[in-house]
């Protein structure tokens, strides 16, 4: 995404931009952002699967807990895991990414509405209103 600075004492019209640069980075952000969900939910599917093949494949230990240590170290269990945080980190950094433009435009809409009530203030001070 673009660099966003919000200017110091900034005019209507660059607070109605940055309105439009957070309006537009939130909704391109929700489309990565879901389609990084659903990486992180396939990721997931497939190492559930993965460690259920592993547990079967080591049905014959001794004990439940040596049939699950035994699977969790399976080789394609691993990978699996591997890819699943990968997956899962990035679906963070993109959701945090979307919460902060987010934040961004909250403010932004508050400063807007400050300087409307600045601009009334002033006005009703020069027409008595």
């Amino acid at each position: 995404m673009d660099k966003f600075e919000i200017p110091e004492n900034p005019t209507q019209l660059q607070l109605n931009q940055s309105l439009s640069t957070c309006a537009n980075n939130i909704s391109k952000i929700i489309d990565i952002v879901a389609k990084y969900k659903a990486n992180a939910s396939i990721a997931q599917t497939k190492y559930k699967r993965l460690l259920a093949k592993a547990k079967i494949k080591n049905a014959s230990a001794k004990t439940a807990t040596m049939q699950n240590a035994l699977a969790e170290i399976d080789e394609s269990v691993i990978t699996a895991q591997d890819e699943l945080e990968q997956a899962n980190a990035i679906f963070l950094v993109a959701e945090a990414e979307l919460e902060g433009w987010q934040a961004q435009f909250v403010a932004v809409r508050k400063m807007c509405s400050l300087k409307e009530t600045e601009v009334k203030n002033g006005l009703d001070r020069y027409t008595g209103g």
